[in-house]
């Protein structure tokens, strides 16, 4: 059981959201007593996602999703999301998270 947080990112670099989204699920986390998973797409910086409360980083580096593709991020999402046995996934609110949603 975990929480499982979708951190953005661009050209290899997390956007501002990932921290947050990062930072939103600790305290989630902690409420339910799990750890926190991050999944990231083709990110270089990942080291610092622990400093926000992420014990677990799932990057999956694939060329054919270096540009966002909402159906196969959330594809891709869902099966971490299962694999992880995650009770909660959490995205931004940004314009390609929203995008997500709809899958």
């Amino acid at each position: 059981m975990s929480v499982l947080v979708y951190t953005e990112s661009e050209g290899g670099s997390f956007k501002k959201a990932a921290y947050e989204v990062a930072s939103y699920g600790k305290g989630i986390a902690d409420q339910l007593g799990t750890p926190v998973t991050a999944i990231t797409f083709n990110a270089n910086d990942a080291g610092d996602l622990g400093t926000y409360g992420v014990s677990k980083q799932l990057n999956i580096t694939d060329s054919k999703l270096e540009k966002f593709n909402a159906a196969a991020y959330a594809d891709a999402i869902a099966q971490a999301a299962k694999a992880e046995g995650a009770t909660t996934v959490i995205i931004s609110s940004s314009a390609n998270s929203k995008y997500l949603g709809a899958y």
